[in-house]
């Protein structure tokens, strides 16, 4: 179990690596083709907000959005995620080929982890009060019987 727990604390790192990789990668090209191309710009802006958000869902689990993006809360979703990435960062030259090829291995190295650990978690695991939750759904479901029962005659 232990060694379990430190295969998955190296794949997180490995996540936030490729995390500041693609956040390096899309300042990299903000600032070196923002005069030139509204392509590159945008193209800039997406791998910054992706490297900002796969660094914040690496570190800190947050309930709410895990139901918008519950594919990368599993090995295989995020390799596929990183897979998917490396191939659009990889080029033919230099510094985009260093980080499309470290993306493509961790991705590839995520979806063979699918098959042999469960799923993986994040370092700071945020979980709701489940006696809160449960009042707050009880009481809605008793307002909403009760106003029921009054409407009838």
């Amino acid at each position: 179990m232990a060694n379990q727990h430190r295969v998955s604390l190296a794949f997180v790192i490995l996540s936030i690596l490729v995390g500041a990789l693609m956040l390096a990668t899309g300042i990299y090209i903000f600032a070196s083709s923002f005069w030139r191309s509204i392509t590159s710009f945008v193209i800039g802006c997406y791998y910054i907000l992706f490297g900002v958000f796969i660094i914040l869902f690496e570190i800190i689990h947050i309930p709410q959005v895990q139901k918008f993006i519950a594919f990368y809360y599993y090995w295989i979703g995020k390799g596929l995620l990183f897979i998917f990435f490396g191939f659009l960062i990889l080029q033919d030259h230099g510094f985009f080929l260093f980080v499309g090829i470290v993306i493509l291995v961790v991705g590839v190295l995520l979806c063979v982890m699918h098959f042999i650990l469960p799923a993986p978690t994040a370092l700071i695991v945020r979980e709701r009060h489940s006696s809160d939750y449960g009042q707050k759904h009880s009481h809605t479901t008793t307002t909403t019987t009760q106003s029921q029962h009054n409407s009838n005659p």
